[in-house]
């Protein structure tokens, strides 16, 4: 992860831009079969209250997951952008594929479905 920090003139925290990038493995314990998956992505948390990283608004923007199979073929895909509400860690607003999000928050179930199956 590479950051960048903004502050004010009065030396508060104002906003923070980094890129990620991570991978690993989807792994069933049960089958062994494994999924690899990737992350590519910008972050720029813009505080509401300067000097409070409670506040304010995350947005993330890029890949930020994709999950294929040994030898190709993706099962799953997180792309566009969505911004969160830094307090709540609640998703606002999204545009793109969000399968890991719809998963988590309860709005479709069956969203990972195509991960599931694929190490099952």
């Amino acid at each position: 992860m590479v950051g960048k920090r903004y502050y004010d003139a009065a030396g508060n925290l104002i906003q923070r831009h980094f890129r990620e990038s991570l991978s690993g493995t989807f792994i069933n314990p049960d089958t062994g079969r494994t999924a690899a998956w990737i992350q590519h992505d910008t972050v720029i948390h813009n505080l509401a209250v300067p000097g409070d990283p409670g506040t304010g608004t995350i947005r993330l923007t890029g890949l930020l997951t994709r999950a294929w199979l040994p030898g190709g073929g993706t099962v799953m895909m997180n792309a566009g952008w969505l911004a969160q509400d830094a307090a709540t860690g609640d998703v606002v607003a999204e545009r793109g594929p969000q399968p890991l999000n719809d998963y988590f928050t309860g709005s479709n179930p069956a969203a990972i479905s195509g991960l599931c199956a694929a190490v099952s």
